[in-house]
Parts: C-alpha cells; sequence; structure tokens
C-alpha cells in the first residue's frame, strides 16, 4: 500500500511537537510524523504522579508478612506443652528425675567391681548419673533466671544443658549395646554380674528411653527455621 503524505497540518504538529529533528523529504516527513505521535503518548503515559503509581501496585501486590511455618495440626499440642512445662507440674518432673539420676549413681559406685561379665556397664551406669544430675541442674538454674529476667545468661545455661544432653544419649547407647550383648551368669564364674545390679540396669534403660522421649515432647519447639528460635523455644 503506498504511503501517502499526510496533511499540512498534521505536518506542522508533529514539527513542533519534535523540533530537533529535521524534515527534508517526504520520508522523513512521514518518519517525523510518527515519531511525534509516538513521543505525544509516551508523554500522556508518564504524566502520572510516581506517588499515584506506587499506591496501584500496592493494591496489587500485598506487603509480604513474617511467617513462622508452623505445623497446623500440632499448634494446639504445642502451646499446651508449652504451657505445662512453665507449670510447677514440670519442677516435680525434674525433681524425680533428679532422685533418679542419683540412684544411678549410687548402683553405679556402690557395684563398680561386681560385673565382670562387662566391667564397662557400671561406669556407663555412673557416668549417666553425673550427666543426669548435671542437664537436671542447668535446666532449673535457667527456669529460675529467666524468672529474675536474666534472659543472656539463660540462654547460655540453656545451650550447656542441650550439649549435656547430647552427651548423656550418645553414652545411653554405648551403654545399651554393651548391655544387651552381655549374657551374665549370675554364680560365681567370668561371666558373673550381680543379679540386683543387673535387673535394676535393665530397668533403668527403659525408663531413660521413656524420659528422653517425654523431654523431646515437651521441648518440642514451633517450626521454625533458625537456631535462635530454637533456643527460645527451650
Amino acid at each position: 500500500m503506498p504511503i501517502t503524505n499526510p496533511p499540512k497540518e498534521l505536518s506542522e504538529a508533529a514539527e513542533a511537537s519534535n523540533p530537533q529533528l529535521p524534515i527534508t523529504s517526504e520520508q522523513s516527513l512521514s518518519e517525523h510524523f510518527t515519531v511525534g505521535i509516538y513521543s505525544s503518548q509516551n508523554q500522556s503515559l508518564d504524566c502520572q504522579p510516581d506517588q499515584e503509581m506506587e499506591e496501584i501496585a500496592f493494591s496489587v501486590i500485598p506487603p509480604r508478612q513474617k511467617e513462622y511455618h508452623n505445623i497446623g495440626f500440632l499448634e494446639h499440642f504445642i502451646r499446651s506443652i508449652a504451657s505445662f512445662r512453665n507449670s510447677k507440674w514440670f519442677i516435680i518432673i525434674l525433681v524425680i528425675c533428679f532422685s533418679f539420676s542419683s540412684s544411678q549413681i549410687f548402683m553405679g559406685f556402690n557395684y563398680l567391681l561386681q560385673c565382670p561379665a562387662s566391667p564397662e556397664t557400671p561406669i556407663h551406669i555412673l557416668i549417666l548419673g553425673l550427666l543426669g544430675i548435671t542437664v537436671i541442674g542447668l535446666r532449673i538454674s535457667a527456669m529460675v533466671l529467666r524468672l529474675t529476667s536474666d534472659e543472656q545468661d539463660a540462654h547460655q545455661l540453656t545451650t550447656a544443658a542441650v550439649i549435656s544432653s547430647t552427651a548423656l544419649i550418645s553414652f545411653l547407647f554405648g551403654e545399651m549395646i554393651s548391655f544387651f550383648y552381655m549374657f551374665p551368669d549370675f554364680d560365681s564364674s567370668d561371666k558373673y554380674c550381680n543379679e540386683v545390679f543387673y535387673t535394676y540396669t535393665n530397668c533403668t534403660n527403659f525408663i531413660i528411653i521413656g524420659i528422653s522421649f517425654l523431654a523431646s515432647l515437651l521441648h518440642f519447639p514451633r517450626c521454625r527455621f533458625g537456631v535462635n528460635e530454637f533456643y527460645a523455644e527451650l
């Protein structure tokens, strides 16, 4: 389709909108006329204030809110155990666990040489009792410091309690491996082990597993990504 020359009025309007472009021929006049129309359209689009554009963008894209990635069906359970963890009943549980750890120290020391079938088992029981008292003592101290609004020292004690708990679980696995591979003889022989100590150790292993599971539930943190949030939930 042949390109027709624009009318004189439109040529003058294009020249007025773009005075920097010289018009030397019919082809340049057509190009100049097209550029002038395009420039006038851009100017009409750019005339909106920046504030109005920001309001439009804000209405389309809402501000991002902070998400904690909580597991929905566990939310009520987590709140319940958090309330129990700060109650007087939890202190009673800690006192019972403290007494249990004290009995481990007594049994491990008292029967230290009365289990030749597995001589390391009494030592493991003794160390487990010492670690248990350490963890419980640190936990009680952290609770007292939080009640007195000393959050920094409480955070340090909580960190030490977590490290001690890790060591306790490690010794528990080692003790259980050596204990369950033992086939004792309750009469005097090379495989002798005191029957009272053997029965106590057998029951102790299952009790510690139950206490560890209960402690994991009571200190189950909200599912947030970050170490600081984990310590804050303890």
